[in-house]
């Protein structure tokens, strides 16, 4: 008994809180799906295909970008193609289907998923971690019924998680997708993860929906909608290229309520990774000391509100930053900005630079590697030493 009592302590200092909570997740999922009472009954297939209305958005893009640091990306990169001018191209069609009586649920660990009325799921409106079984029939039981017009803002498990770039780019950009055939007056609600952070919450009324507009969608918690509108990907299969077209969207709609904001800091700024749970340097209280020898603000982006954040940005002449969700804020950067990423040689990600290259303005990559044994999965986790010589000679150059 007590090597068994040993064993489960040792067995719970390894697995995290929030682990133990997916595991969860998951073994309740195949519980309730496995019961035949209280599965879900839905139309027929025909019934299901008539009452669904198909919209296609074609899209092309050039991006000028360093070719070289684009195909150093660690991501697998799927519907990007680099061309013989260097500039990269990306190639989307989008959809948007009009589901009468369609669902949607999530296990908010390894899939989340769209399906017609009939019960089948639509995999170019759902979205799964790679390497997981995902179910193609619903099993679940209705748990609520939502009247109206409902457009699916729910993007990736990731954007579930409240990151920062995911929220942007891969969840709520989704409404100017369904914008194309869809008038925003229209649409009575709109469909969300369970919202953490404050920006959520500003970006989504930015866009008129206020919080009686705003369904959150739990873990296991099925929901069928009088009509629900959900669209495709706003990266597709796998883009490393932020689309233009979101990008002025957002310029458009959250710069100008910015305007009554000024910049809190200065205009040269470092942007510290102190606070972040990961990915800080060994030495950042020394790099921190240099930068701010240097003449730069050294900040924290977390304690900032939203619009607080986009007057940074917009504001700033040169802004220097490790790679990271924070420099989303990159798009409302102006052109005559300068930007001194920090790449950690197995965390790259042209994404961010694919922002500041559609505004015009000007970026910079600063490679650095660490010295830690990490298998390339680990590379979130992994925590550098900065070289402060090498990273004033890329100063120097800008």
């Amino acid at each position: 008994m007590r090597n068994v009592s040993s064993y489960l302590h040792a067995f719970f200092n390894l697995v995290s809180k929030k682990r133990l909570k997916k595991l969860s997740l998951l073994i309740r999922e195949q519980i309730v799906s496995s019961n035949p009472f209280t599965g879900y009954v839905g139309k027929s297939p025909t019934l299901a295909q008539q009452e669904t209305t198909i919209h296609e958005w074609a899209t092309d893009e050039l991006r000028p970008m360093d070719a070289d640091y684009f195909r150093m990306a660690n991501a697998k990169i799927v519907e990007d193609e680099v061309l013989e001018n260097g500039h990269v191209s990306t190639k989307h069609t989008y959809q948007v289907r009009n589901l009468v009586g369609g669902l949607s649920y999530t296990n908010a660990v390894t899939h989340r998923s769209v399906y017609d009325s009939a019960g089948n799921r639509i995999e170019s409106l759902s979205s799964s971690r790679a390497g997981t079984k995902v179910p193609t029939v619903l099993r679940i039981p209705v748990k609520t019924k939502i009247s109206g017009v409902t457009a699916n803002l729910y993007g990736t498990v990731a954007s579930a998680e409240g990151n920062y770039f995911h929220w942007f780019f891969d969840a709520m950009a989704r409404i100017f997708i369904i914008q194309n055939f869809h008038s925003l007056n229209n649409i009575d609600n709109v469909l969300v993860p369970p919202l953490r952070y404050d920006f959520q919450w500003e970006s989504l009324a930015a866009l008129g929906f206020d919080r009686s507009k705003i369904i959150e969608l739990e873990p296991l918690e099925c929901l069928q909608f009088d009509c629900l509108l959900a669209s495709s990907p706003p990266r597709g299969k796998g883009s490393a290229i932020c689309p233009g077209w979101s990008i002025e969207q957002y310029r458009k709609v959250l710069l100008p309520l910015a305007n009554t904001h000024s910049s809190p800091v200065g205009k040269r700024i470092y942007i510290s990774r102190r606070d972040a749970p990961n990915r800080m340097f060994t030495n950042e209280t020394a790099v921190c000391d240099y930068m701010h020898s240097q003449g730069f603000d050294v900040i924290e982006l977390t304690p900032f509100s939203l619009w607080e954040k986009i007057a940074i940005f917009r504001d700033a002449e040169l802004i220097v930053g490790q790679t990271g969700a924070g420099l989303t804020n990159l798009m409302f950067c102006t052109p005559n900005t300068e930007v001194l990423e920090l790449v950690d040689t197995r965390f790259v990600y042209p994404l961010y630079a694919s922002l500041v290259n559609h505004i015009g303005a000007k970026h910079k990559a600063h490679f650095f590697s660490t010295e830690e044994n990490l298998i390339q999965s680990d590379a979130i986790l992994t925590r550098a030493t900065l070289n402060i010589d090498e990273l004033s000679k890329s100063l120097a150059s800008l």
